[in-house]
């Protein structure tokens, strides 16, 4: 069963809050507490050549400051907050399941295939939240040199109450730019084969859209679910080593809050 953290890419893609004083760790829907440990597990299509549906097991870990969170997502600090508008800088690991080669050297589609080394990438994030939910532009770039990357992301997460559920529709469009499309899913020249050509990556939109949701059954214990789909944009698409455009994916998790 491999680790979401290997998914990094398709996760984003797959697309990928409360009330005006909501803090921009909290999104609309999940538990307004400092503290938030807790597992998911589930299952996603992989879309590369050769691969199949993946178990993930999510570890969560969540740190709900003022100004300071983290999350499974990432790092992040809030700069301003006006009204319904606030915004900060945010870090945040970039892999995808090319990271480790013990995951797919059995897989004579993508035998030859070198290993695509994590990014760490940066930038920032704007935030309009209401009462009917949360709007988030995000842009981050690749910090680390890795592959001079950049992904520009625009969301939007329903808040809907029904008693002890929180039920969050959510759609969104990402732009992932050419270099970081040719790092995850690129063919150099020393990996081409009979059977897989040369490929340069080129800059994609991806659009992914789901529902999530939240069941409080004592004060600190809570039961989660999320399921959706995505769709990779013919940047990814093209490449030989990618079979299939779309994505779907579900998991049911469960957390402890303080």
């Amino acid at each position: 069963m491999k680790n979401l953290a290997k998914f990094g890419t398709i996760a984003t893609c797959a697309l990928l809050a409360g009330n005006l004083e909501a803090k921009d760790a909290v999104d609309p829907g999940q538990a307004d507490n400092t503290w938030v440990v807790g597992i998911a597990g589930g299952a996603v299509n992989n879309p590369y050549a050769g691969e199949d549906n993946e178990g993930i097991i999510i570890p969560r870990i969540r740190y709900n400051g003022d100004r300071l969170f983290f999350n499974e997502k990432g790092l992040g600090l809030n700069l301003f907050t006006t009204g319904s508008l606030s915004g900060g800088l945010i870090l945040k690991g970039d892999g995808s399941f090319l990271s480790d080669d013990k995951d797919y050297r059995g897989n004579a589609k993508l035998a030859g295939l070198r290993e695509r080394d994590h990014a760490l990438e940066g930038g920032f994030y704007i935030n309009h939240t209401t009462d009917m939910g949360r709007l988030r532009f995000s842009a981050v770039s690749d910090v680390s040199n890795e592959h001079k990357g950049h992904t520009v992301g625009l969301e939007y997460i329903a808040d809907m109450e029904f008693g002890a559920w929180n039920i969050n529709p959510y759609a969104g469009v990402e732009w992932m730019s050419d270099e970081k499309v040719d790092h995850h899913f690129g063919v150099r020249s020393n990996e081409v084969t009979a059977t897989r050509a040369l490929y340069k990556g080129d800059d994609s939109v991806n659009f992914g859209a789901g529902v999530r949701g939240r069941y409080s059954f004592t004060k600190h214990w809570d039961f989660t679910f999320n399921t959706g789909y995505g769709r990779l944009g013919s940047g990814i698409t093209d490449s030989p080593i990618v079979e299939d455009k779309n994505i779907y994916y579900g998991t049911l998790g469960v957390n402890y809050n303080f």
